[in-house]
């Protein structure tokens, strides 16, 4: 076994086809990373995970596509999946992942699922070495506050959320986020307000008043109060566009030290 637990065979064709891959095929590592509902019951637990793998392999069955499967911790489900080599392997890779998520969704207990893909490859060996960085893509993935829907997530997809993921744990980063938002979390909690969702829609709609007065269902004179009481709280002029980045950076350190899903 090797990487993530995937048994890897390098070899000729007769050996990949033994392991039950598509002959004539490129390979993409894939992890598909889900929030669920706790379970307390570890046996519940365990159907729950055994009814993911059943998903995912029941919509790679639909796709008509094969993969290596393996079971990771916290109901992660690693994938080596064979594309063929004709006609367009993204294309077919969107099928593949929109088919597996349909099916990972209706499993009991799931609340919201993700794809993580890494670097296609003609080798398996070079395939299994992209699995760590597939699980990262699906890890940041899971986290992101939006409701557009894709297929499958690459590490251009997460960007900054990416790279922050990868040193949210550490302390200099932390005391950042808290620094640049304590103020306003704890407004939020004296006075029973919900400031920072607005500072969060504000920032995520790049400081479009207008857009964000609508969304909010509010008169533009509300907003304008609301923001400018957000901007003393935190002594901050929100026009500055390096004051937005830093303000948009702690709420995504925020959202990456929170629990998985919970965006």
């Amino acid at each position: 076994m090797d990487h993530a637990g995937v048994a890897v065979v390098v070899g000729p064709a007769p050996r990949v086809a033994a392991l039950g891959l598509a002959r004539r095929a490129v390979y993409v590592p894939l992890a598909v990373e889900v929030a669920a509902a706790a379970e307390s019951d570890p046996l519940a637990g365990q159907r729950r995970t055994a009814g993911i793998v059943d998903a995912v392999t029941h919509g790679l069955g639909l796709a008509k596509v094969t993969a290596l499967v393996a079971t990771e911790p916290g109901d992660r489900v690693s994938l080596i999946v064979a594309l063929p080599r004709a006609g367009d392997p993204d294309e077919a890779l969107a099928a593949a992942c929109a088919a597996m998520l349909g099916e990972v969704r209706r499993v009991d207990g799931v609340r919201r699922v993700v794809i993580g893909a890494g670097t296609m490859s003609e080798t398996l060996l070079d395939t299994a070495h992209g699995l760590p960085h597939a699980a990262h893509v699906a890890e940041v993935a899971l986290s992101l506050r939006t409701s557009a829907s894709r297929p499958f997530y690459r590490s251009g997809d997460v960007r900054l959320r990416g790279l922050l993921s990868l040193i949210r744990a550490e302390p200099g980063v932390q005391r950042f986020a808290e620094t640049e938002l304590s103020a306003l979390l704890r407004y939020d909690i004296r006075h029973d307000a919900d400031l920072t969702r607005t500072l969060r829609q504000f920032l995520d709609l790049a400081g479009n008043k207008t857009e964000l007065a609508r969304r909010l269902g509010i008169s533009r004179p509300t907003l304008y109060e609301r923001l400018a009481r957000i901007a003393r709280i935190l002594e901050v002029d929100l026009d500055d566009g390096e004051s937005r980045t830093s303000l948009h950076t702690a709420l995504l350190i925020r959202d990456l030290t929170a629990s998985p899903g919970q965006g």
